[in-house]
């Protein structure tokens, strides 16, 4: 609800625009960086070395690690700056920006300053400094913003990040995490019974391909992992496969120059590294979760196994032991 007029309205982002965004793992940073892309422009997110990853698999084109680059150096650079956490000032900025470029700054601590730029670049230059107090819009206008948000969230084209989740008498820890530096997104409340959002309470999981070509980022729950004896799989992976799944908006790609896909059916594409040959994703049309190979992702996955399946169709090569698992001849849903 902050980030949206700020880029929509204040910004007017685009496609075809450089877009950076300071305090990409927060909560409002976190929530621009995916409007930013949203929108189509091309985004640059700025965050701390422990981020890096977390900011990346939110869409994020190029991830600066403030500790290691000072991200206003770069002259000319950025269509926008969108400060989610007040900690630069229009002054540090303004060589960053292109021609016609605009700072945008949600923080009112600096307001006196940033009232004076927005005073000064308005009537000189061809650069803006921008401070919306976009919690004092019209009730309507906030509620056709919620409804928007709503769908995109509803689609996958954005999410929420949880970073912690408390029990209501533990409400003021809550409040204490959010007003800390070192609480990376939104934390939750509970009134007797966890309420679900579009976010990941748990730790973000990773994993890849051999080479590195295809990397993954995984935000929501995972199943338990199967184990599938099907002719096609034993081809595929050269034995048995192993899959564990996520809904698909919990997977996000955040390397895919080697991602391919073969067309295993009409209904069915498998994903695979181009470079190493490394066996990644099974996609079904329409289904809802996809399909990862479990031998893909990062240690520890934290996963367990569930159950065999198209045991009937198995190589002649090997027996399954009785190990507990649930057992099926086929495949049923």
């Amino acid at each position: 609800m902050t980030a949206l007029p700020f880029l929509r309205d204040h910004g007017r982002v685009r496609s075809g625009q450089t877009v950076l965004i300071n305090g990409a793992s927060g909560s409002v940073g976190s929530a621009a960086v995916q409007l930013a892309r949203h929108y189509g422009a091309h985004v640059i997110a700025v965050c701390s070395t422990g981020n890096v990853d977390r900011v990346r698999a939110l869409g994020a084109d190029e991830v600066i690690d403030y500790t290691r680059e000072d991200f206003t150096r770069r002259r000319g650079a950025y269509h926008v700056v969108f400060d989610a956490v007040g900690k630069s000032a229009f002054s540090r900025c303004k060589e960053a920006l292109t021609n016609g470029g605009i700072y945008l700054s949600t923080v009112p601590t600096l307001g006196m300053f940033v009232f004076a730029d927005m005073l000064w670049t308005r009537l000189f230059g061809n650069k803006r400094a921008v401070l919306a107090l976009t919690g004092l819009q019209p009730p309507g206008e906030k509620k056709k913003d919620l409804c928007f948000l709503k769908e995109l969230a509803e689609t996958g084209r954005i999410r929420a990040v949880i970073d912690g989740r408390y029990p209501w008498e533990d409400s003021a820890q809550t409040h204490h995490r959010v007003d800390s530096d070192t609480s990376r997104a939104p934390c939750s409340s509970r009134w007797e019974l966890e309420l679900r959002t579009c976010g990941y309470s748990g730790a973000m999981k990773t994993g890849g391909c051999a080479c590195g070509a295809v990397r993954y980022a995984l935000t929501l729950e995972l199943t338990p992992v199967t184990f599938c004896h099907c002719s096609k799989c034993r081809r595929w992976h050269g034995h048995v496969g192993a899959y564990t799944a996520v809904d698909r908006p919990g997977l996000q790609l955040t390397e895919q120059r080697g991602l391919r896909w073969y067309a295993a059916s009409p209904t069915v594409r498998r994903g695979f590294c181009g470079e190493c040959g490394s066996s990644l994703l099974w996609d079904e049309e329409g289904a809802p979760k996809m399909s990862i190979c479990a031998g893909t992702l990062d240690a520890p996955t934290g996963l367990r196994p569930k159950a065999h399946i198209y045991l009937g169709s198995k190589g002649d090569y090997y027996e399954v032991p009785e190990d507990g698992l649930l057992r099926r001849e086929e495949f049923t849903r």
